[in-house]
């Protein structure tokens, strides 16, 4: 259909769809972490619409990720997974409600003396890693867990930080 408009519409264009689209933000927040043209970055938040439409993921909503790695992450990766998801560290606590951190750990860590977000997000990460939620219901940390999690449209939603730590771990087997 998106192909359809645009080769059938002399004034259409890849930044046109996006204004319709009305997610020209996201579009240019995916754009700019992958380094992808308009018409990528489109197809690839077009995909993670059409998954949250669809209820595809664990757990409903969001995409599924499958080419993403599924291996199980471990305290040893705590600085990459930080690394990752830096920049969304102002909500540490909504990222790890949809990680199933518990409540009262995620309690334990806001009761820190913490000033810096970015503190609390790396101590509700490593309670991730650790293990300390229902591991055995919502499966074991892992980069297609997180950003399965973070594409949820609840509370961590953030399209565009999925797909950025999709594309950087994809799985060997998956790449082109």
């Amino acid at each position: 259909m998106i192909e359809f408009w645009l080769t059938n519409d002399p004034t259409a264009s890849w930044e046109n769809l996006a204004t319709a689209l009305d997610g020209i933000s996201e579009i240019k927040k995916v754009q700019e972490m992958m380094d992808l043209g308009m018409k990528e970055a489109i197809v690839a938040l077009v995909e993670v619409m059409r998954s949250d439409r669809e209820g595809g993921g664990k757990g409903g909503g969001g995409a599924d990720f499958e080419a993403v790695s599924g291996e199980q992450l471990g305290e040893d990766d705590l600085v990459d997974v930080v690394e990752e998801v830096i920049d969304a560290a102002s909500k540490w606590r909504s990222i790890g409600l949809v990680l199933r951190v518990k409540v009262a750990e995620l309690d334990t860590i806001s009761s820190k003396d913490h000033t810096d977000p970015t503190e609390c997000l790396k101590d509700m990460l490593l309670a991730w890693l650790q293990l300390r939620y229902d591991f055995t219901r919502f499966g074991l940390p892992s980069w297609k867990l997180l950003c399965q999690a973070i594409s949820k449209p609840v509370l961590g939603y953030n399209p565009a930080l999925a797909m950025k730590i999709a594309h950087n771990h994809y799985t060997i087997s998956h790449v082109p």
